[in-house]
């Protein structure tokens, strides 16, 4: 509860369940995470619209990104972070204000609405694991230690999550994903964005 520091995303959007690693090196990102750091490590995620833009207000941003938690971090030499951090939930910016030289949200959460029956969850579960795996299988490069992390998920949500973190749509496509609180049309809008990837490598 209360205001959390944004730190926006350049060029990537961060889904619920997923961990990754991030560079935060712009004077009111640095802002943001040492407030957040001084408080309890929890920060709001939001993506730029454009990425080419300088951040200057919250309009600059998509309304909808995730609160997640730095779990760990490093300044380096130049100022810079490295950090790693887990999302949490989906959340939606309520109001927002400019402090310190950075921006910081009141947010909403927003859970997935289950409109879907048990068969068809299955049905789409069984669809886009092998459809991922396929993808899988066609990239470049070793990838046992995606296929494990894969194999190892058991929530179709969280499935969803982590191929439309990993799979190589656009910024807009991840998006349009992430604002998507239905599960099953979640889960369609992916499969037809990976069916399309597949055709591509091939």
């Amino acid at each position: 509860s209360g205001y959390i520091p944004v730190i926006p995303l350049k060029n990537s959007v961060l889904f619920p369940d997923i961990s990754m690693p991030m560079r935060v090196g712009r004077e009111k990102s640095i802002a943001a995470l040492q407030k957040a750091l001084r408080d309890n490590h929890w920060v709001v995620l939001l993506t730029q619209k454009n990425p080419q833009d300088t951040i200057g207000k919250i309009e600059d941003l998509y309304s909808i990104g995730t609160l997640a938690k730095v779990e760990s971090f490093r300044q380096d030499d130049d100022g810079s972070y490295a950090v790693f951090v887990k999302a949490h939930q989906r959340v939606r910016v309520v109001e927002s204000r400019e402090k310190e030289g950075f921006l910081e949200v009141l947010s909403e959460s927003l859970p997935d609405f289950e409109t879907i029956d048990s068969k068809t969850e299955e049905a789409l579960f069984t669809s886009l694991k092998s459809l991922s795996l396929e993808l899988v299988e066609l990239l470049p490069g070793e990838n046992i230690q995606l296929r494990g992390t894969l194999d190892q998920i058991e929530s179709l949500s969280t499935y969803v999550n982590m191929c439309a973190a990993y799979a190589e749509l656009t910024l807009s496509e991840k998006q349009e994903i992430l604002e998507s609180l239905d599960l099953k049309e979640r889960t369609l809008k992916l499969l037809d964005r990976m069916q399309d990837l597949k055709e591509r490598l091939k």
